[in-house]
């Protein structure tokens, strides 16, 4: 029987992980192509998705591509603001981000879920990028 909180629980992990690659491409390439590196290859993965699973789609009303266009842009501008954070220290940028969603959105299930994210983003940025937080950090 289909239990939506098992995808729930993985999607905090998953975005743990994903935060962690964009980490590394942004020390490789920079915060700029790391962006769009991540929106192209998103773009792809949601064609190909799109056109295996073939959902039914609204009438391309004015409305609905505003709507669209608009929600793609500020995507973006998230996704370069948060990679721009990243250039700095991972397991600093990750909990403070993670922090002040939970703070507003209460203590829901899923809140409480995203939680773990920073943790792993912490872990993970300790043992294989070897960043280490002082006392001012912790």
């Amino acid at each position: 029987m289909y239990n939506p909180i098992y995808p729930a629980i993985l999607v905090p992990i998953i975005w743990a992980f994903t935060d962690f690659l964009a980490k590394i491409l942004i020390n490789q390439y920079g915060s700029k192509r790391a962006v769009l590196l991540v929106q192209v290859s998103a773009t792809l993965c949601t064609v190909l998705l799109v056109l295996f699973i073939q959902p039914p789609f609204p009438q391309l009303s004015s409305a609905f591509l505003i709507s669209i266009i608009g929600s793609a842009t500020l995507s973006a501008l998230a996704w370069i603001f948060f990679f721009k954070g990243l250039e700095g220290r991972l397991s600093i940028t990750e909990p403070i981000a993670y922090t002040w969603t939970v703070s507003k959105l209460g203590a829901a299930l899923p809140a409480a879920i995203s939680s773990i994210s920073p943790a792993i983003v912490v872990l993970l940025s300790y043992f294989l990028l070897k960043e280490r937080l002082n006392r001012m950090q912790i």
